[in-house]
């Protein structure tokens, strides 16, 4: 994160992980155009230590309106990053763009290049990823990174031979070169050559960048084999170096669930099968899965949530909310035809008053309204000073929360004509709409 390193102040915030202050100090001096190019950058690298990739993205955009005001090394740098992010987020038409426009800046930069060939590899444009890797080849002969890159490229184009010994060389002179090792592993994993495989994944799992997908593979190798409880210790080692989720890591939740499902623990299948249902409702089965037999006992609620999902479009615009603020969804409840009580947690008080005004804004617009909040302990003055910065002024509301808030919050609320209702009445409410589903 070298934009952080080069403010002293935000790096000692972040080095103690008060991640939360330097956020509000950053917010604060682009409000008031200091440095905002820079700050902006800074900003954008801490929403990535928050795994909050939307919101990453999001302030980088914010510059463009102005960008030909700005420097051109940090419009480079704006791109550059914006394209990283964009990748991460698999979104390559997007990250092309931005990649293009840094080649703008910095013609032949080559670290871009390499990046631009990554997503032809990806989108299976061969023949331009060979292009360009050639040309770097060429470029920096002794860089093991292209090296690597072009026989990743051989890889995926089933170039074994090539692939192989362009990896076995580099590794003759740099045995724990962990890249290397890793397309080694993906290249045997590949030709369902699993105990060479596994050689190589675990010699690259050394590198933290790597451990996901090498924990990964060798999750999935041990599925293959039908060893699921072994499958599962891999891919929970997996499941902890997530910080996006993409098509891999779909794959992972879902590897998880059989394997799960498979020594009868449903429990946990169920729970994967939810992540996966947040994330993409759509994916594969999972809809299928989670009203079969097997998970009929499971919870009581599973029901409730597979049609919320299938009928509400409220529900796509709340976990996209909850993925820009970095939210998790704990749960839905429908209780009328235009209520729908939704449940997160929150324990950030800037993320509850920007969260809120995102809520509400669209129950303007739709001309409903659904809050449902969990929230770890807030304390009365700062909930007050929330309800009374907000413009509640809409058709109906709920107000729910699992901390104490003062009578005189409550009564703000009344006057706002927003209900404020307890835990207890909360598990009535469930408990009579779970009556009513069966």
């Amino acid at each position: 994160m070298d934009f952080i390193k080069s403010n002293k102040k935000i790096n000692e915030l972040v080095q103690k992980g008060r991640t939360d202050n330097a956020i509000l100090h950053l917010k604060k001096l682009i409000f008031k155009k200091k440095g905002i190019a820079l700050n902006s950058l800074i900003l954008s690298e801490i929403y990535i230590i928050e795994k909050n990739l939307l919101k990453a993205i999001e302030v980088l955009e914010d510059l463009k309106p102005q960008i030909d005001f700005i420097k051109q090394e940090l419009q480079f740098k704006i791109f550059d990053m914006l394209g990283d992010h964009y990748y991460k987020n698999e979104d390559y038409k997007k990250s092309f763009l931005n990649y293009q426009r840094a080649l703008k800046i910095k013609q032949d930069d080559n670290s871009i290049l390499s990046k631009i060939s990554h997503i032809y590899i990806d989108i299976n444009s061969l023949k331009k990823a060979e292009q360009i890797l050639e040309y770097l080849h060429k470029k920096e002969p002794d860089n093991l990174y292209y090296k690597c890159l072009l026989a990743f490229f051989y890889i995926q184009s089933h170039q074994y031979e090539k692939s192989q010994h362009a990896l076995n060389n580099i590794l003759k002179n740099n045995k724990d070169y962990s890249l290397a090792n890793y397309y080694l592993g993906y290249q045997y994993y590949n030709m369902e050559e699993y105990s060479r495989a596994i050689e190589y994944f675990e010699s690259a799992k050394k590198e933290k960048s790597l451990r996901l997908k090498c924990n990964y593979y060798l999750g999935k190798i041990e599925e293959k084999k039908l060893n699921f409880r072994h499958a599962i210790e891999f891919l929970n080692k997996a499941k902890k170096s997530i910080d996006f989720e993409n098509e891999l890591t779909l794959d992972l939740h879902y590897s998880l669930a059989f394997c799960y499902e498979n020594i009868k623990e449903y429990h946990n299948a169920l729970e994967e099968l939810r992540t996966i249902h947040n994330i993409n409702p759509e994916y594969r089965d999972i809809k299928e899965k989670l009203i079969s037999k097997n998970y009929k006992n499971s919870s009581k609620s599973y029901l409730l949530d597979y049609n919320i999902y299938s009928t509400d479009n409220f529900y796509k615009f709340a976990l996209k909310l909850l993925h820009k603020f970095n939210l998790k969804p704990l749960g839905y409840k429908i209780i009328e035809d235009d209520l729908l009580i939704f449940e997160t947690k929150v324990d950030k008080n800037n993320i509850i008053y920007e969260f809120f005004k995102d809520f509400i804004n669209y129950s303007k617009r739709e001309k409903i309204l659904i809050i449902f909040l969990r929230i770890t302990p807030v304390s009365e003055n700062v909930m007050e000073n929330i309800l009374k910065n907000i413009d509640f002024k809409f058709n109906k509301g709920i107000f729910l929360t699992s901390s104490d808030i003062s009578p005189l919050a409550i009564e703000y609320a009344n006057e706002q004509k927003i209900k404020v209702i307890s835990p207890t009445f909360l598990n009535e409410i469930i408990k009579e709409s779970h009556e009513k589903s069966y």
